[in-house]
């Protein structure tokens, strides 16, 4: 079952910043609404991770968070290839939008991806996993 436990709920954060990954993991595993957290530093690497999913060579994430703002890919390019492989999944992976952006006008544009599922601030803090959890990993 694609290297992963029957009912093993995994959740993947997207950013660049190492530093908030840290926290955000941090704050995932005290929670504990999860069974394996993983992160990367960026769009491409959070793709590959997925297609080796596909392919069985690993975990395909259950969550993912995923900053908007970053070099080389951004969040939105992300979203523009995974509709590319989205079919080839076999679940539905939820999307949130984790960022530190306050403008209006990304959480419209997010509004727009079918995929994205949420919309949420950066730092995360536990009261807003538990409600992730609820709507999206019960």
């Amino acid at each position: 079952m694609n290297g992963e436990a029957k009912n093993e709920k995994v959740v993947l954060f997207v950013d660049d910043d190492e530093i908030s990954n840290f926290v955000s993991v941090k704050t995932l595993e005290d929670a504990r609404i999860a069974d394996r957290i993983l992160s990367v530093t960026g769009a491409r690497e959070a793709l590959d991770l997925i297609k080796e999913g596909i392919n069985g060579n690993g975990p395909i994430p259950d969550l993912i968070f995923l900053d908007i703002n970053m070099p080389i890919m951004s969040g939105w390019d992300f979203l523009e290839e995974y509709k590319e492989i989205k079919d080839q999944v076999g679940k539905k992976i939820y999307i949130i939008i984790l960022t530190s952006s306050v403008y209006k006008h990304d959480k419209a544009k997010a509004a727009t991806y079918e995929d994205v599922d949420d919309y949420t601030l950066k730092p995360l803090d536990i009261s807003d996993l538990i409600v992730f959890k609820r709507k999206y990993l019960s």
